[in-house]
């Protein structure tokens, strides 16, 4: 296990930056993000990249597909929300 996950709060303290997380139908919530704007993925047995962010499970409980994120003055879609890995999950966007 990586030594940062025995403090995930002070990691997202010295790493992480400002979002906006509103879930559909819900109200807009802020959390700490690691933004990383190309990661590659398959989708639909198809290669190709996306932005994505990780994030503190217990910040985005009930997040799913096609909720919106505000970055950096930027909104995406939550194309797949992942799943919570040691209190982690990290959450794959859409600009569309």
């Amino acid at each position: 296990m990586p030594f940062w996950l025995d403090d995930i709060d002070g990691y997202y303290l010295d790493w992480g930056e400002d979002a906006v997380w509103t879930p559909a139908g819900g109200e807009a919530t802020p959390i700490t993000v690691i933004f990383d704007p190309e990661v590659m993925i398959i989708l639909d047995g198809m290669q190709t990249t996306a932005p994505q962010v990780t994030c503190k499970s217990s910040e985005v409980v009930g997040m799913q597909r096609r909720d919106t994120m505000v970055y950096n003055e930027t909104t995406y879609f939550v194309l797949l929300p992942g799943k919570d890995v040691h209190g982690i999950r990290e959450v794959t966007l859409s600009e569309d």
